[in-house]
C-alpha cells in the first residue's frame, strides 16, 4: 500500500451541496462544507451553453469558499452518492479479456432502463468457478451523461478541472482499507444511515457486489420506538439473503455509518444479526467532534485516489470513458461474442470441416496411387477420369462455399432495444439456408457461387402485465417494433407472429408467443 505526500482534494457531491476534504498523502488536511441547492433539470431543458444565473451564484459561492480554506488545487476528485447511479451485476460465460467489452455492452442493455449511448459506464470482472465451470461476474456502474457533464459545468465556473469520478462506496472502500477496518479476503457489509435515509452495500473481494437504498418512515419508527432495531435488521437480512441466493455469499462482518456515535445500536444489530457490527462516524476519523456529517467520509475517501489503491476502477468521469459509450462494431467480420455458445460451435465446425477437406484430398491421391498401381502400363479411360474429376470437384466446391461469414451480429445487438417493458425472449434461434450446391454442367463451367447468407431468425419469449389484454398490446408492440427496424425490413420479407398463447409461470399469467422473421 503505497502512500504519497501530494496534496489532493477529494468531493462528495450532495443534494444539499458539496463536502469537501483536502489531504496530503493519508492525512487530512482540511475539511468544510459548501451549501447549495442543485437544478439539475433546468440545465437538461437549457438550449444554449453560456452559464444561468443561478449557476455564476453556485460558481461565485464555491470559488469564495475554496479562497476562504485557502485551498489551491486545480483538480479535484469527486464521489458521487448511490441514488444516482445504476448498479448492476450479472454473470457472463468465460471468455479472453479482449472480448469481454463488447458481450457486457450487449448484456447491460438488458438490465438498464436507458439506452447506452445516453450513459456513462464503467465495469469490473470478477472470475469466479459455477459447478467447475469458469465464468465471470461483471459489476456495472452508469449515470446518466447530462449529471457529471452538468457538475463539470458548475466546476467550469471556478476553473477546476474534475481528475476522476466514482461511486461513493468504492470512496468508502479506500477509507476503509487506509484505517486497516476490512480484510479483502472477507465479505462484509456497509450499513449508512443519516436522517431518514439509508444506504446497504455488500462488497466482496473489495469490490461492491449490492446496492440497495431504503427510506425510513420517521412516523412509524423513530430511535426510541421498539421497532427501529427490528427495521434495521429486517432491512440487512433481506439484502443479505438474497445476495447469498445470487452470489452465494455471507457476510462476516458489518460497518454501521451514522452521524453520532451508536454504541448501543450496533450491540444490538449485532445480536439480532450475529454477526461482529463497527461503529463508525465522521468523528471517530477525523478526531474532530464538531464534525458530524457522513459525508466528509466519502470525501476522504475519493481523496485518497492517489494514495491507495481499490480492486476496482468504476470510473464515470465521462472524459475518460468517451470511447467506451460509442463502441465500434465491424459489419466484416464473422462476430458471435454476444452468443459465446453459438462462437464454440462455429469454431468446432470449422475445424471439422478443414478436417473432412484434409481427408478427402488424402483419400483422393490415395485412390488416384491405387488405380495407377492397378492398371499399370495400361491406358486409363479418358471417360472414368472425367467422371471422377467432376465427383471431386463437385465435393471440393461444397467445402469451398461453406459459409463463414454472417450478418447476424446488428441484429443481436437490436434485439434487446426493440423489446418493450415488460417483454422478454427466452429462446432466440437462427437458422440458414444451405442449398446443395450442383456440380456444373460441363468440366469448362465456372465453380458455383458460395450462398447467399440467407437466415431465418425465430424469437420465442413472454410478455406480462397485470391487465391481460395489455400483454397482448405489449407483444404486437414488439412485433410493430421489429416490422419497422431498419436492419429487420431489410433483411426479412415477412415477419410475423406464428404462435401466441396464454401461460402460467408460477402463479403469474403470461402471454407466450413466437415471432419468425423469414
Amino acid at each position: 500500500m503505497a502512500t504519497t505526500t501530494r496534496q489532493e482534494l477529494g468531493i462528495y457531491w450532495d443534494s444539499e451541496g458539496l463536502f469537501c476534504v483536502e489531504t496530503s498523502g493519508t492525512i487530512p488536511l482540511k475539511n468544510f462544507f459548501i451549501p447549495f441547492k442543485l437544478d439539475i433539470e433546468a440545465f437538461r431543458q437549457k438550449k444554449d451553453y453560456g452559464p444561468s444565473e443561478t449557476e455564476v451564484q453556485i460558481g461565485s459561492l464555491i470559488k469564495k469558499s475554496f479562497e476562504q480554506n485557502r485551498v489551491t488545487q486545480s483538480t479535484v476528485n469527486i464521489c458521487l452518492p448511490t441514488r444516482d447511479i445504476i448498479f448492476r451485476s450479472f454473470i457472463i460465460p468465460w471468455m479472453q479479456s479482449h472480448e469481454v467489452k463488447n458481450v457486457v455492452q450487449f448484456e447491460a442493455s438488458k438490465y438498464v432502463p436507458f439506452a447506452l449511448k445516453d450513459l456513462v459506464y464503467s465495469f469490473h470482472p470478477v472470475a469466479f468457478k459455477d459447478n467447475e465451470l469458469q465464468r465471470i461476474r461483471i459489476i456495472f456502474a452508469a449515470i446518466k451523461k447530462d449529471i457529471p457533464d452538468y457538475y463539470t459545468h458548475l466546476l467550469n465556473q471556478t476553473n477546476l478541472e474534475i481528475n476522476f469520478i466514482e461511486p461513493a462506496p468504492l470512496s468508502l472502500i479506500r477509507l476503509f482499507m487506509l484505517k486497516k477496518l476490512i480484510s479483502l479476503n472477507q465479505a462484509f457489509g456497509i450499513l449508512e444511515y443519516q436522517g431518514q435515509e439509508g444506504t446497504i452495500v455488500i462488497v466482496d473481494q473489495g469490490v461492491p457486489q449490492f446496492v440497495r437504498e431504503f427510506r425510513l418512515d420517521s412516523q412509524q419508527v423513530t430511535e426510541s420506538s421498539p421497532q427501529f432495531i427490528n427495521f434495521f435488521t429486517n432491512e440487512i437480512t433481506i439484502s443479505m439473503e438474497y445476495v447469498n441466493r445470487q452470489n452465494n455469499l455471507r457476510i462476516q462482518q458489518l460497518i454501521l455509518i451514522t452521524p453520532a456515535k451508536t454504541q448501543d445500536m450496533a450491540k444490538s444489530l449485532e445480536r439480532e444479526l450475529e454477526l461482529s457490527v463497527i461503529p463508525l462516524n465522521s468523528e471517530t476519523i477525523f478526531g474532530n467532534p464538531s464534525i458530524k456529517e457522513i459525508g466528509y467520509l466519502d470525501a476522504y475517501g475519493v481523496a485518497l485516489t492517489q494514495s491507495i489503491a481499490v480492486p476496482a476502477q468504476l470510473s464515470l468521469s465521462s472524459k475518460k470513458l468517451s470511447q467506451v459509450d460509442q463502441p465500434a462494431v465491424s459489419s466484416k467480420e464473422f462476430d458471435f461474442k454476444p452468443v459465446v455458445k453459438t462462437v464454440i460451435g462455429c469454431v468446432l465446425f470449422l475445424i471439422i470441416n478443414f478436417l473432412i477437406i484434409h481427408q478427402l484430398n488424402h483419400t483422393g491421391r490415395h485412390q488416384a496411387a491405387s488405380l495407377k498401381e492397378k492398371l499399370g502400363n495400361q491406358a486409363t479411360p479418358v471417360e472414368e477420369l472425367k467422371t471422377q474429376n467432376i465427383v471431386f470437384q463437385k465435393k471440393i466446391d461444397y467445402f469451398k462455399n461453406l459459409r463463414t461469414k454472417s450478418e447476424i451480429t446488428p441484429a443481436l445487438l437490436t434485439i434487446p432495444q426493440l423489446l418493450p417493458q415488460g417483454t422478454w425472449l427466452k429462446s432466440l434461434t437462427i437458422s440458414y439456408e444451405d442449398p446443395e450446391i450442383k456440380p456444373p454442367k460441363d468440366t469448362t463451367a465456372k465453380s458455383p457461387k458460395a450462398p447467399s447468407g440467407a437466415f431465418t431468425i425465430k424469437m420465442e419469449g413472454y410478455s406480462y402485465s397485470k391487465n391481460r389484454e395489455e400483454q397482448f398490446r405489449l407483444v404486437n408492440t414488439f412485433l410493430k417494433n421489429v416490422k419497422e427496424d431498419s436492419y429487420f425490413s431489410r433483411h426479412f420479407k415477412k415477419i410475423e407472429i406464428e404462435t401466441i398463447r396464454a401461460q402460467k409461470i408460477e402463479e403469474d399469467n403470461v402471454t407466450a408467443f413466437t415471432i419468425k422473421c423469414q
